[in-house]
């Protein structure tokens, strides 16, 4: 999305403000929004369309679903940040050297061989910038997966951090509540260390 908005002439702000609204709502506002668009009874957007192509027998309790939970509440986590990268890679895009561009369109690349040879290195610290942003939190990931399905069903979208609150809160298991939220601190630390450690080598 942050490429072919680099490559809009017109209407570039509209389509700026259209992908980063979801990062500025509040994310219950989202997750109840998505909790319609997945229902069955009365028919959702998602089951309607469904319905519309002539895929009916594909219609399902989304969120009910223990086989299209987990990837039904990630599209939502995604939806919600999506604006947040979308931004930082634009950004990262609008900072390559227009020389440098020109240069290599003059050379002949063009297209992807552009992308791949000539932006996508320059990309190298906003990607990681990213993408260590995105692993620490997703680690901590809570609020869509609790008040969407509260976990559920089974476990489909039990999450540590939803663990970690039913224990603390609803079993009043505070020792051991505290112990989960110790590791998913320690468990954020290692995870992005070990990130920026491979990251770092490929970059030396």
């Amino acid at each position: 999305l942050a490429l072919l908005l680099s490559h809009l002439t017109r209407g570039a702000s509209f389509f700026k403000t259209l992908y980063f609204a979801p990062a500025i709502l509040s994310g219950v506002a989202v997750c109840e929004a998505f909790k319609n668009f997945y229902a069955i009874d009365p028919p959702g957007l998602f089951n309607l369309i469904l319905g519309a192509v002539g895929l009916e027998n594909l219609e399902t309790v989304w969120l009910g679903n223990m086989d299209t939970a987990l990837g039904s509440v990630a599209l939502i986590e995604c939806y919600k940040n999506m604006g947040i990268y979308l931004v930082i890679l634009y950004a990262g895009l609008l900072s390559i050297p227009e020389s440098v561009v020109e240069s290599a369109k003059m050379d002949g690349a063009k297209g992807w061989t552009l992308f791949l040879k000539i932006k996508l290195p320059y990309l190298k610290n906003v990607l990681a910038a990213a993408l260590i942003m995105a692993v620490n939190g997703l680690l901590k990931a809570f609020d869509i997966p609790y008040i969407t399905t509260y976990g559920g069903p089974g476990d489909a979208t039990e999450l540590v951090a939803t663990y970690m609150y039913k224990t603390a809160f609803s079993s009043t298991k505070y020792g051991y509540g505290s112990a989960i939220a110790v590791v998913i601190a320690i468990e954020c630390i290692i995870f992005v260390s070990i990130l920026q450690a491979v990251l770092k080598r490929r970059q030396d």
